[in-house]
């Protein structure tokens, strides 16, 4: 059946607002208060007031949107197109995008509301931002999450990019790809998936693929799987991407008239748009076969090699930690799963459809039960060649045989983190499979009828997952746990008659013996992902017979002793309780009305003659019509077994509550706090549901089972908790537990408190008297009563307020005076709080009726659709507020007089003062809490104003501070004009007045006696401010337990219907979200702004428990009250002062510490001077303690802290200004709208104003600090800290500040010269950019205009690209300096050329940039003055030369250095230079890195001085570096090669041309054969600096390097060979290049298109150099018969050049290009193989070996893989080594694996052809591998041939008789007979844990031999072993497969006797 409509907003607004026990306001009134805050944000917007003006708009916005009022289209457009135009203005502040992000995300997230013909957005701001900030300068270190945000943004954006600009994208996208850089490879990567709109990928997809097969990483499969998964989902409608649509969608979010960039496109087919729909899905075959690889791979399955992993893990090594900052791919399991589901429909000849019984996936059923439709495909005959598939999907059909592959990796015994992996992918098929099954039964689907999933696929896939599922249910791992659970649930939605009864059968077994504590908690949580389809007689009509006895089960459970399995037993009770009614259906309930039943006739009356079928979509549409998919047992039949069990109720209730008590009577002594609690709380849970849903009778016989146990036992350990259990009882029927238990307790309790309970006097907790238990045990019981509805109290006020009064006067002790304040906040809350008052699963009139008393079984699981739920509320009566009034009147009242008279000061303040202030303050307090929702705080506007005006938001003007009008929320006092209004604030006023009175008094006179009383008055500060309406806490938990509860509740992802507690949650949530708005303003008067002085002062006090609870009380009541912090920050300053106790001092910091004041000290300027003098003024105290206060403050508001930025205020805002206005357009217009806005942008100048001016104290204070030689190093290092923070680009650099800092990097503290050198950096960039952005905008965004760059236009021609790349080995001839143009960073080329790209000019011949901005000169000047005095550099040097023993440069070191130079020139060179020259000659190696580090800065520095300066530079380098050069040591390695490799990053070589040619000439005249390997090493170790930093533009010298070691390929030193092979992969990556017609990249998208094997575009066929490599392997065959032998032979040619070409092909298997190694591997098979057996060699061997599996792991080019298997197969076939064929033959099941899903079916008959005779072979050993790999094969294979082969190997075995041994014979006859059980074996291996039908009747064939001679024998009985290993755990169920004789005979096989009989 079709999911009900779509409700329109009305409807929606209706149903909401029916659930609430009160009128809300009508949507007019509520669309006016919206348009008054997006007025504020648009005006705000218009006059740059972005902070706080936006936010404070926002912020109302959001609380508006809370209240599920109705969002118009046009305003959401209007608001959508602002806050992009926000995000992507440059310079806005932080906080203000990260906003902005999130809002656009809530704003865009439904698919309905806002579609693309609602607004274009255009994707270049986006781009352009991630461009130039996902990977940093070297010199920035300001790292924030802004790229990820921006990321989100293109993610969120990426529906509304028209499809129109996907072809400007890719042209922007794909040059940026250079194949041997990974970083370019995964951006370019994350832009196409980010930004590449997802219809109309017609043109695109083939290259995805092209490009996929090409390159190995895992990040890369990962995003692609999630590209594509996307895709897929979306062209279930085929109409999304008809080319019409192009034209359709408006084209109005280009950028300015530029005209779009069109490519040529494939002819549309003729005809209607039909959609994408290929051979798979949206997929070829090819396409579907590579990715079902991939999918394999990606589950990291690891076979008995345990090497043929992908390697693409290995290649992401190479990723740059930027990479990181962008957005991670989706999980690609989840991506995967998404692919399979969504390519799912009827492509293809359906396989027979699965019966109903089917035991076990794949498995042929016992006799008389249907097989599963693959199977039968699997045991086809051979004459038939039509290809049939899995319930007739090819996407169903390929993973069903993943899942059949991979079964035995299901088992816990074979458990790992593929396993989760797996269960994983299981999970998510399942679920999306749901999700799309019910988006399907929506009337709208526009999914093609004859693409829809059918009931027969449903039925498969759960069939398909069914056995691996139950395997994995006993596993230990808690996420495959999770996985599994989730799935069950899932598929009993989907088809329950498949999947309980199994669970049921286990569940049985399991909760009988509880003997195996796993498998007993296992199944308990199965039980409860079933738990809904179980009980709900529309899913499962079979099921609820069953519940009583699984019920009856799960009694044990409940087990103190065992806190896991109780939980898991009331998570399941939770599940299945809450769906039905607990009442015995064998006897007539009597009716409540008139109490009259009805009789036995009657109840056959109502009895429906059929059950419905089970159908998927009654879970999302409420589920009465039922999919006819099987007949089950008639209606009459089950309801009578279902009505019989509900006899057992009574019993099972018994039981239950028995162990409840019990479990009561073991709680620990004091459980306040335990570790019980939440145990405790789920079980009351469960109790709870129970007395909810009992009938009358069963609730009788509840109510008195507990008054029994009550009040027959007292058990003080469980006085603090029986109150919960009461409070169950009394949900279930609050009058009748009010008559059972209060008059009981009423006589206990006067009778205990008359006897002297309670009389010792406490003010701690501690053990309770034994005494006192009685009175604490009803006490609670009492407690608990409170818990019902508050009406049912009424007839007993008289009894309640004398035992009130009673309790009040007598008790004494904590446990005493505490219960009894909570006794009355908890009978004042059940009588003035709205909430809903019962929590059935169906309406009230349904319970009542009589129908449903006598069949409530048939409505067990019923979901309700919302205008269907009536929730019932508590709305309080007069005669419950009368009740109120009183209990205030007469009992809070006078206890607080009472409580006021103690603070006279005559009053002795002893222990019994100190008791009587504690238990009347917490009488008095608890009173207050329970009226928190009786009285409405009212607020005028002038009263909110005026608190505005000195509240957290400085200088702005009233009308931009927003305020929340009152609405109706529930409150029963809400006249200020009635009496009761005005006494309860008058009540509370006095009562606030008395705390801060209280407060003041022990202030003045605190000693010992005050810490409690203290506690008390903390405790009343936080009452009196927070306990009113619902706090922001309140509001978090219940909105977190209605997700919690739809989150238990929901079936099926596309949920409409729901179980009436859901919708009870979603009133309650309603009801919270307005009483939240209405406790947004509240008044803050004298007496509140004492009150926040009295809980700070006590934040401050000495006693740690004090200061700790008074901090948590003062920043709740931040969130709630504006401008607290403020009124704080003055006394928490002045505790840091010198002289003030050291206990306040630190209560001060860890208060500032809080993050409602460090964060808002920080962020806002004006508030930052006074923080930073307070906390650098700390010095003074030297207790260690307070100094790590310290440290921790400063490190938070570090990180709080903002660059200061306001060039915003300068530039043009076209963008926001423009949204603004439209959205300004489509809300109520207001009169004075622009005088408004002028109004703020005159008020947002002043606050500038001021803030610029509290920047510049701020930094005053700081560099006051930093500069005084009285400063500790420590609070120096915060100061350089907070100084570079606040170094900006928008003001001149500081020259007080840099002179500074140049003495800082001398310091002898390395933390300070750490920071130092960092800071440097930072201002000498920012003045760099302030000379050379000569607009804002262009410093906003960092574009600097350096005069030596140029831009080109690329001639986009292959020859050009050529010329490019010899261009950089070309030397540079002096006259043709000033035409050259150098390029630093390689940006395009490798696939296509920009159309614009960058290049450099040399700097002029005597003239260096010096002509920095002007005021930044005297910073330039203070720069200049330190570093060209020698004692700077001589300093600078000392410290950089200690001993750290670090072998690499630091990179702080260098490019502080670098900066130097880069603004001064060459100046400082003859300063540094003889300080430089010593580090140069000196053999220490921190010396010499001190050296490189000096040496790097001055070279990465020069790049832009005169080239008379260059020359000189370079003519001194040309001397010192090769006497440097050959001083080096091992030691300093490392330190000059990185050197090298800082140099040459992002850098032309042309501008180091003398270092270049000078590391190129000693690489190539090297000497390899050199007595020492460390020469050799260390010369090509600078070559390998120099090749992989310049990439793919070391090309031109690649050849030369390759013809030189390509001599050396057999080199006698070790390293050396090594060096050499790494540099063989590097260069065939760095040669490597696409086959593009012309480097375009419309060209490569279209040829990409190009189906054609012929067609590499990818150059994957192209291997460099592979005619030396052929030629080199083709003379390996001569030096082996020439190697020598035993302990020489590693010595030998043969084993030297094969080393260094497996460590080569090795080396590729693991880059970028992994696909590009098979052209060279499969040539060198054979020889792999020969090596294998070198025993003489074992690294050889070794590596080989690896190579051969490794190359498993990388998907083969669909060309190379029928010629692996040839040659494999030759192998086999005809190698003379045994071991060789032994090796071979795993191999060959390893690559069938990784490989499965593009093998063709003649293939596959192929490799099982090349096994049967391998099970021939003389080896026994190779035998035994044939066997096991043809176990494995037939395991993971589609099976063809599986009954042929049994026939084969019966009738081989029978036909060979054995002669006796003296016979010629006999060896022969043997190993036939051998073949045949191997291939027996091999057949019952290759189903673990089922049993096929064929099976039994080989036990018997098996017994017949179990006597031949050995190996036979011996084979026999491994493989009964392992068949009873396998199948124990499911003998239960497959030993009813077996006849006797056959279950004789296995037991004979295993143990000589009948085992399993």
């Amino acid at each position: 059946m079709s999911l009900p409509r779509k409700r329109t907003w009305e409807e929606k607004w209706a149903h909401d607002s029916a659930l609430l026990p009160y009128p809300r306001e009508p949507n007019e009134v509520m669309q006016e208060r919206l348009d008054l805050y997006l007025r504020r944000l648009a005006q705000a917007t218009l006059a740059k007031d972005y902070d706080p003006g936006v936010l404070q708009a926002d912020a109302m916005i959001v609380y508006w949107m809370s209240l599920k009022y109705e969002l118009p289209k046009e305003k959401r457009v209007a608001m959508c197109k602002l806050y992009y135009e926000l995000i992507v203005q440059p310079g806005i502040p932080y906080p203000l995008v990260s906003m902005s992000v999130d809002r656009l995300g809530t704003l865009m997230r439904s698919k309905n509301d806002i579609t693309i013909d609602d607004i274009r957005l255009p994707w270049k701001p986006i781009y352009a931002y991630l461009k130039k900030n996902t990977f940093l300068n070297r010199r920035q270190f300001e790292l924030n999450s802004m790229p990820l945000q921006f990321g989100n943004l293109a993610e969120t954006c990426k529906r509304f990019f028209h499809p129109i600009e996907t072809d400007e994208m890719l042209d922007t996208f794909l040059p940026g790809i250079i194949g041997a850089h990974l970083d370019t490879l995964l951006e370019a990567q994350y832009y196409m998936s980010a930004f590449l709109p997802l219809t109309h990928p017609t043109s695109w997809m083939p290259m995805i693929f092209k490009l996929w097969e090409a390159f190995n990483s895992s990040v890369w499969d990962a995003r692609s799987f999630q590209m594509l998964s996307q895709v897929a989902e979306l062209h279930v409608d085929p109409t999304v991407s008809d080319p019409k649509r192009v034209r359709e969608i408006p084209d109005d979010a280009r950028e300015g008239r530029k005209q779009r960039i069109v490519w040529e496109k494939d002819p549309v087919p003729k005809g209607a748009w039909k959609g994408l729909f290929k051979d798979v899905g949206i997929f070829d075959e090819e396409q579907w076969n590579f990715m079902m690889i991939k999918c394999l791979a990606t589950m990291s399955i690891p076979l008995a090699d345990t090497g043929s992993l992908a390697t693409g893990t290995s290649t992401d090594t190479q990723a740059s930690f930027e990479i990181g900052r962008l957005p991670p791919p989706v999980w690609e399991i989840h991506s995967l799963a998404r692919i399979i589901v969504y390519s799912m429909s009827r492509d293809g000849p359906a396989s027979a459809s699965s019966g109903f019984s089917t035991p076990e996936i794949l498995t042929p059923g016992p006799s008389g039960h249907k097989t599963n439709g693959l199977l039968r495909d699997l045991f086809k005959p051979h004459h038939e060649k039509v290809k049939t598939y899995l319930a007739g999907s090819k996407a169903l059909d390929s993973f069903a045989r993943l899942i059949v592959s991979t079964e035995s990796f299901f088992h816990p015994s074979n458990s790992g983190s593929w396993t989760g992996n797996l269960c994983a992918l299981v999970r998510h098929v399942v679920n999306q499979f749901s999700k799309r099954w019910a988006e399907e039964q929506d009337p709208e689907c526009k999914t093609p009828l004859f693409r829809r999933l059918t009931t027969d696929m449903r039925r498969e896939l759960v069939v398909t997952v069914k056995t691996v599922v139950l395997l994995a249910m006993f596993s230990k791992d808690p996420t495959i746990f999770d996985h599994v659970m989730s799935t069950i649930k899932c598929i009993c939605s989907m088809e329950p008659e498949i999947m309980i009864e199994p669970i049921l059968e286990r569940a049985a077994d399991a909760l009988e013996t509880l003997v195996e504590t796993d498998r007993t908690t296992a199944v308990i949580s199965a039980l409860s992902a079933c738990g809904p389809a179980l009980v709900s007689r529309t899913i499962f009509p079979a099921g609820a017979k069953h519940l009583l006895t699984i019920l009856e089960l799960c009694v044990p459970g409940i087990d103190l002793n065992d806190p896991t399995k109780t939980q898991l037993t009331t998570s399941f009770l939770l599940e299945v309780l809450q769906h039905i009614k607990i009442g015995d259906l064998t006897v007539p309930e009597m009716p409540m009305e008139n109490g009259a039943g009805e009789s036995d006739d009657e109840m056959q009356t109502v009895r429906s003659p059929t059950i419905p079928k089970v159908s998927l979509e009654t879970i999302a549409d409420g589920g009465d019509p039922m999919s006819p998919i099987v007949e089950v047992a008639g209606e009459s039949d089950e309801d009578k077994l279902l009505r019989e069990s509900t006899s057992r109720f009574s019993t099972w209730l018994s039981s239950f509550f028995g162990r409840v008590f019990l479990m009561m009577d073991n709680l620990p002594e004091d459980p306040e706090g335990a570790s019980e609690d939440p145990l405790l709380e789920t079980v009351f849970a469960v109790c709870n549901q129970i007395c909810t849903h009992l009938s009358e009778p069963l609730f009788d016989f509840v109510l008195n089972l507990v008054f029994d146990y009550v009040t027959q036992n007292v058990r003080p350990n469980a006085a603090g908790s029986i109150n919960s259990l009461i409070a169950c009882v009394a949900n279930g029927n609050p009058p009748k537990s009010m008559a059972q238990f209060l008059p009981h307790c009423e006589r206990v309790i006067r009778s205990e408190l008359e006897n002297g309970a309670s009389s010792i006097r406490s003010t701690q907790w501690g053990q309770q008297r034994s005494s006192d238990a009685t009175f604490h045990w009803n006490l609670g019981l009492l407690r608990g009563l409170m818990d019902g509805n508050g009406k049912s109290l009424l007839p007993y006020k008289e009894n309640l307020l004398s035992l009130l009064r009673l309790l009040r006067d007598k008790t004494y002790s904590k446990h005493g005076y505490t219960w009894t304040g909570e006794l009355l906040s908890d009978l004042l809350l059940a009588l003035s709080h709205t909430y809903p008052q019962n929590t059935w699963f169906v309406n009230r009139e349904t319970w009542e009726s009589a129908d449903f008393k006598l069949n409530h079984h048939r409505y067990w699981g019923k979901n309700y659709a919302p205008q269907d739920v009536k929730v019932e509320w508590h709305v309080p009566n007069e005669g419950e507020v009368a009740l109120c009034m009183q209990i205030l009147q007469e009992l809070v009242q006078p206890t607080l007089a009472t409580l006021k008279s103690l603070f006279d000061e005559s009053v002795e303040r002893d222990a019994v003062w100190r008791n009587d202030v504690c238990r009347l303050f917490c009488f008095v307090r608890n009173g207050f809490t329970g009226i928190q929702t009786l009285w409405k705080e009212h607020v005028s506007m002038e009263e909110a104003i005026a608190v505005s005006a000195i509240g957290d938001v400085l200088d702005e003007i009233p009308e931009f501070i927003t305020h929340g009008s009152p609405i109706e929320s529930g409150f029963p006092l809400s006249d200020e004009q009635d009496p009761r209004w005005q006494y309860i604030a008058n009540l509370k006023e006095d009562f606030g007045n008395f705390v801060h009175r209280a407060s003041m008094f022990l202030r003045q006179h605190g000693d010992e006696n005050a810490v409690d009383p203290v506690a008390m008055i903390v405790l009343s500060i936080a009452t009196f401010f927070l306990e009113y309406g619902e706090a922001a806490e309140d509001y978090k938990t219940v909105q977190e337990k209605y997700n919690n509860e739809k989150r238990i509740a929901r079936l099926v992802p596309v949920q409409k219907l729901w179980p009436r507690m859901v919708w009870v949650r979603r009133a309650r949530l309603l009801h919270a979200g307005r009483l939240r708005w209405n406790s947004l303003d509240r008044r803050q008067s004298k007496l509140e702004r004492d009150l926040v002085m009295d809980v700070l002062e006590w934040s401050l006090w000495s006693f740690p428990t004090i200061r700790a609870a008074a901090q948590n009380t003062l920043s709740l009541i931040c969130v709630g009250f504006d401008g607290v912090r403020n009124q704080c920050f003055p006394t928490l300053y002045h505790a840091l002062q010198p002289g003030i106790d050291a206990d306040r001092m630190k209560g001060a910091l860890y208060t500032l510490n809080l993050p409602n004041f460090a964060r808002y000290a920080c962020s806002e300027p004006q508030k930052t001077p006074e923080f930073v003098e307070a906390l650098f003024g700390c010095q003074h105290q030297e207790k260690p303690s307070i100094q790590s206060c310290v440290a921790a403050l400063a490190d938070n508001a570090i990180g709080t802290i903002a660059e200061p930025n306001n060039l915003i205020y300068l530039l043009e805002t076209p963008g926001p200004d423009n949204a603004a206005k439209q959205l300004l357009r489509v809300v109520l217009p207001e009169v004075e709208s622009d005088v408004l806005i002028k109004k703020c942008l005159e008020n947002r100048i002043m606050r500038m104003q001021k803030i610029e001016k509290a920047i510049q104290d701020t930094v005053d204070i700081l560099l006051r600090v930093a500069t005084s030689p009285n400063t500790h190093w420590k609070y120096s290092i915060l100061a350089i800290r907070f100084l570079r923070t606040l170094t900006r680009r928008d003001q001149p650099a500081n020259a007080v500040w840099t002179e500074w800092l140049f003495k800082a990097v001398i310091n002898p503290n390395p933390r300070v010269r750490y920071y130092a050198q960092r800071s440097i950096q930072k201002t000498l960039r920012f003045i760099k950019f302030r000379t050379f952005c000569p607009t804002p905008y262009d410093l906003t965004i960092s574009r600097s205009q350096n005069p030596y760059k140029k831009i080109i236009h690329p001639k986009k021609t292959n020859e050009y690209t050529a010329q490019y790349l010899q261009a950089f080995k070309t030397p540079i001839r002096e006259d043709d300096i000033p035409y050259i143009e150098v390029q630093d960073k390689a940006s395009s080329g490798w696939i296509a050329w920009r159309n614009d790209d960058t290049r450099y000019v040399f700097p002029q011949r005597s003239r260096h940039i010096s002509e920095w901005e002007e005021a930044s000169r005297p910073a330039v000047k203070a720069v200049s003055a330190a570093v060209l005095d020698e004692a700077f550099w001589r300093q600078y040097a000392a410290y950089l030369s200690e001993e750290t023993q670090a072998e690499s440069t630091s990179p702080d070191a260098i490019f502080c250095i670098k900066s130097i130079f880069q603004l001064i020139g060459d100046a400082p060179l003859a300063t540094m230079r003889p300080v430089l020259d010593e580090l140069l000659v000196a053999d220490d190696m921190n010396k010499q890195r001190a050296a490189a580090e000096f040496l790097a800065g001055v070279i990465t520095g020069s790049k832009h001085w005169a080239l008379d300066s260059q020359k000189a530079l370079w003519d001194w380098l040309r001397v010192q570096l090769p006497t440097t050069f050959k001083s080096i040591k091992t030691d300093t390695l490392g330190i000059w090669c990185s050197f090298i490799t800082t140099i040459a990053t992002n850098r032309d070589p042309r501008r180091q041309q003398p270092l270049v040619d000078y590391i190129v000439a000693n690489g190539l005249e090297v000497d390899f054969n050199d007595q020492s390997s460390f020469e050799v090493v260390k010369k090509e170790s600078f070559v390998r600096a120099i090749d992989a930093d310049l990439g793919w533009r070391f090309s031109a010298w690649a050849d030369n390097f390759f013809d030189r070691y390509w001599e050396e390929v057999g080199s006698q030193h070790e390293e050396v060979r090594t060096y050499i092979s790494e540099a063989f992969t590097l260069y065939v990556k760095l040669k490597w290049r696409p086959r593009v017609s012309v480097p375009t990249a419309e060209a490569f998208v279209r040829e990409c298109r190009d189906p054609s094997p012929q067609r590499d575009v990818m150059g994957l066929q192209s291997g460099y150099k592979l005619d030396e490599f052929l030629q080199l392997i083709a003379q390996l065959p001569k030096w082996r018969e020439e190697r020598l032998h035993g302990a020489m032979a590693p010595y030998s040619t043969y084993d030297k050049v094969a080393g260094t070409l497996v460590r080569f092909l090795f080396g590729m298997l693991h880059d970028i290009n992994a696909a590009m190694a098979f052209q060279y591997i499969l040539p060198m098979i054979p020889e792999l193989f020969r090596m294998l057996i070198m025993e003489d060699s074992t690294d050889l061997a070794a590596r080989s070996a690896m190579l051969l599996i490794r190359m498993n792991g990388v998907p083969m080019p669909r060309n190379t893989l029928s010629s692996v298997l040839s040659t494999l197969f030759d192998v086999i076939r005809t190698s003379t080594s045994w071991k060789v064929r032994l090796y071979a033959i795993p191999g060959l099941q390893v690559l069938y694996f990784r490989q499965l899903p593009s093998l063709s079916d003649e293939t596959v008959e192929d490799i099982l052809s090349v096994l049967e005779e391998s099970l021939m072979d003389e080896v026994v050993e190779v035998r035994q591998a044939a066997s096991d790999t043809l176990s494995g094969i037939l395991r993971c294979s589609s099976r063809h041939s599986v009954i042929s082969f049994k026939d084969r190997f019966v009738f081989r075995a029978e036909a060979t008789p054995i002669p006796p041994r003296s016979d010629p014979n006999f060896a022969i006859a043997v190993r036939t007979v051998h073949s045949a059980i191997l291939g027996i074996s091999a057949l019952l291996g290759a189903y673990p844990y089922t049993v096929p039908s064929w099976c039994p009747e080989l036990m018997i064939f098996l017994e017949k031999h179990a006597y031949d001679p050995i190996p036979i024998s011996t084979t026999i009985t491994e493989t009964a072993r392992m068949f009873r290993k396998t199948h124990i755990d499911t003998w239960r169920e497959d030993k009813d497969k077996f006849n006797e004789d056959q279950l004789s005979a296995l037991s004979t096989l295993i143990t000589g006797s009948s085992y399993y009989a």
